[in-house]
């Protein structure tokens, strides 16, 4: 029961690592529009100020996406060491384990470096 739990939870944050790469690869799609009645208020560098606000709210938007996922890695991470122990230790299902290890530490290592 505790390796399905394990693999459930793993489907889930795939699952939401899939919904959170559509969610900024939208954002990033998105284009800034101009309201036909609005001002046009341009700077120096000629962008509105309007266009400025886009911007920088993609921006926070895109940065949203990309700390969630990291975050959402690393819980995937955590789930696979699990996994890995059980695979390996409880069940003595050593190749299943390793592959679990592997793919766990190949996260922790895109995410938190060599070192540490």
């Amino acid at each position: 029961i505790e390796v399905s739990n394990y693999i459930n939870s793993l489907k889930a944050y795939r699952s939401a690592l899939e919904m959170l790469k559509a969610g900024e690869s939208s954002v990033r799609k998105s284009r800034f529009t101009q309201d036909r009645g609005s001002r046009i208020d341009s700077s120096p560098s000629g962008k509105s100020k309007a266009r400025k606000l886009w911007e920088q709210d993609r921006d926070q938007q895109i940065f949203f996406f990309r700390d969630t996922m990291v975050s959402v890695e690393l819980y995937l991470a955590d789930s696979l060491t699990c996994l890995g122990y059980c695979h390996d230790v409880k069940q003595k299902e050593y190749d299943r384990g390793l592959m679990a290890y592997k793919e766990s530490l190949a996260l922790y290592t895109k995410h938190v470096g060599k070192q540490h």
